[in-house]
């Protein structure tokens, strides 16, 4: 039995893993993608800051109540124009200057530009939407909105999620894996019935699988993965069954709705009914619950990597030990961050690689200790 807690991080570094050479290729990788990650946010907040005050220099008209509709509406404009238009710019020096440089070939600039043509109706609609949403909520319950949306946004973001795991094939080519006897004697030790498939489009990619449905569920192993040693197979395979196993993606969803609704409806509660009320401050309003939603998130992320490392070690249980050689490759060829800063980690959703390489080591010294 492994004494290592899935709750708190195993101190680790990441020069024991990986060669000094190694390291540097990924920092050359990874640093601009981190930049540009606090770039986009800080533009994000400086265009729907000047928005915002250019917002506010309107006329807030004389209908009273909430304010114009159209503050509501332009508002929502604001916000989705200043929210897309730097992550748009980012996602283009990605895709033209940053990828490239790493012998990655880029999307074509026609497929480019529709697809970000599509977010920005897409966003614009949302915005809309929530506007009106709110607006409405707020005519109809007075001061005490905060409740109804606290609750609404529960529902919504619940609904939200199971409509997304109903509908996770979508998008995805697959085929059934016929020869996958390697992997049915896994599920079948853990009580499970799933399918295994194997996937024919480039929607993932490298060594790789991933778990798709909701009352059927297919783990999906990627073709590259297939071409791997067994013990790298299964023990990637055994991973994502253990997330099947404790209904990981269930207990996510039901708290990540938990959470950010408790947080939507405290930020309510704590702010004037004259502020919320009137619609010039709506782009201001939506980055507020965004706040707070990041500030929930950072908890679910923390929640996320402990079952990161109880699939990780309960892998390692059912399949044996994964040799560190191998858990380093799958580590290289998916291109990780090998040594993110502190603020990456803790939003991050799994374990850095070297966390997870000494958690290995740490599961196999306990191991060896209890035989003995």
């Amino acid at each position: 039995m492994s004494r290592v807690s899935v709750w708190w991080p195993t101190p680790y570094r990441a020069s024991r893993w990986f060669d000094d050479a190694t390291l540097e290729a990924s920092e050359r990788y990874h640093r601009p993608l981190r930049r540009a990650a606090l770039g986009r946010t800080a533009a994000k907040l400086g265009l729907i800051g000047v928005g915002q005050l250019w917002l506010l220099g309107r006329s807030a008209g004389e209908s009273g109540g909430t304010g114009p509709v159209t503050d509501w509406l332009v508002g929502a404009v604001v916000l989705a124009v200043g929210w897309w238009l730097p992550a748009s710019m980012v996602d283009g020096w990605f895709e033209f200057r940053h990828e490239p440089r790493f012998g990655h070939t880029p999307l074509s600039a026609h497929r480019f530009a529709v697809g970000s043509g599509i977010t920005l109706v897409a966003t614009l609609v949302v915005a809309l939407i929530a506007s009106v949403f709110v607006k409405a909520s707020i005519d109809w319950a007075g001061e005490q909105w905060w409740a109804l949306i606290a609750v609404a946004m529960m529902v919504a973001l619940v609904v939200i999620a199971v409509i997304g795991a109903a509908m996770s094939r979508i998008g995805h080519q697959i085929e059934p894996l016929d020869d996958a006897e390697l992997f049915r004697a896994i599920g079948e030790e853990l009580g499970l019935n799933v399918s295994f498939a194997r996937m024919r489009s480039d929607s993932i990619v490298g060594l790789n699988a991933l778990t798709i449905g909701w009352r059927r569920v297919d783990v999906v192993v990627t073709a590259d993965l297939l071409i791997e040693p067994d013990e790298l197979q299964q023990h990637v395979v055994a991973h994502e069954l253990s997330h099947v196993r404790h209904m990981d993606t269930v207990t996510s969803m039901s708290t990540a709705a938990l959470a950010e609704g408790l947080a939507l409806g405290a930020l309510a509660m704590a702010l004037p009914f004259d502020f919320a009320s009137d619609g010039r401050w709506f782009p201001s309003l939506v980055v507020l619950a965004a706040v707070c939603v990041a500030l929930a998130r950072v908890v679910l992320a923390w929640l996320s990597r402990a079952h990161e490392r109880r699939a990780d070690l309960e892998a390692h249980r059912l399949v044996g030990p994964t040799p560190e050689w191998a858990l380093r490759r799958l580590h290289l060829t998916d291109r990780a961050d090998l040594c993110p800063p502190w603020w990456v980690r803790l939003v991050a959703t799994h374990p850095s690689p070297g966390e997870r390489l000494e958690l290995a080591h740490s599961h196999r010294s306990s191991a060896l200790r209890s035989v003995s």
